[in-house]
């Protein structure tokens, strides 16, 4: 039996991002997978009481998260992660780690992290506003600045049609400070993309080496999982057997 995937994307993004890749990693025999969501995606400041924060993201991914991990029994569980993700996913698997299970003479749980172009944050990370955040204090949203950045080895026309599909995140109150860090607790594997204009390869190595990551390198911008879903999908699969 294959571990079950479970995906947090990153900001922005929508389930359909991925789509490509899950149906990738499903004919090389991983069936057991599942994307989250952002829950702060498509909300304002403006329109809601309780501005929805990372923090609600978090424990939005592991309402989802606890029942995968269970449901995916003793062959355990790849978190992949990417862009905000990374915090966002190994914040969310706190109690979850292959070794917590062991601990409790138990099988199972998150055994690995596969990271690509992703932030693996330290603890007291405190989140500000980002070059490619667009403010509209207006409409209470923050959004991409330049969509074309995040698809940047990608023909204009195809970049579009997922430009479009770009959600929003309120644009104050969302960043609260990093106070768990699954990353610390589970092997990683960091994919670099070394054309990234959204985290540049820097960052990445940066992320990779807190991590005590292995590492790889892809050539392609930010969103992989469109551009070199093939190249991408391969470089999974072979951060998983490793670990086998």
């Amino acid at each position: 039996m294959a571990p079950g995937i479970f995906i947090v994307p990153g900001l922005y993004e929508s389930r359909d991002t991925f789509a490509p890749l899950v149906e990738y990693l499903k004919e090389a025999g991983f069936p057991f997978i599942h994307v989250t969501t952002i829950v702060s995606g498509g909300t304002t400041f403006k329109r809601h009481p309780q501005v929805l924060s990372m923090e609600d993201d978090m424990e939005a991914i592991r309402s989802e998260l606890v029942p995968f991990v269970e449901k995916s029994g003793n062959e355990g569980v790849i978190l992949i992660l990417h862009s905000a993700g990374g915090f966002l996913g190994s914040g969310a698997m706190k109690g979850l780690a292959q070794s917590a299970y062991e601990a409790e003479t138990k099988r199972g749980g998150v055994r690995q992290i596969v990271a690509f172009t992703a932030g693996l944050l330290p603890v007291g990370f405190e989140h500000q506003h980002l070059p490619f955040m667009e403010i509209d204090n207006d409409k209470g949203i923050q959004h991409a600045k330049d969509p074309g950045t995040f698809f940047n080895d990608m023909s204009v026309e195809d970049s579009q049609v997922w430009a479009d599909k770009f959600t929003f995140h309120p644009a104050e109150g969302w960043g609260k400070s990093v106070k768990y860090c699954g990353w610390q607790d589970v092997p990683v594997d960091f994919i670099i993309c070394v054309h990234d204009l959204i985290l540049p390869a820097e960052l990445q190595e940066a992320s990779a080496s807190a991590a005590e990551a292995k590492t790889y390198k892809l050539k392609a911008g930010h969103m992989p999982q469109l551009s070199k879903t093939r190249e991408l999908g391969d470089l999974i699969l072979q951060a998983i057997k490793r670990l086998a």
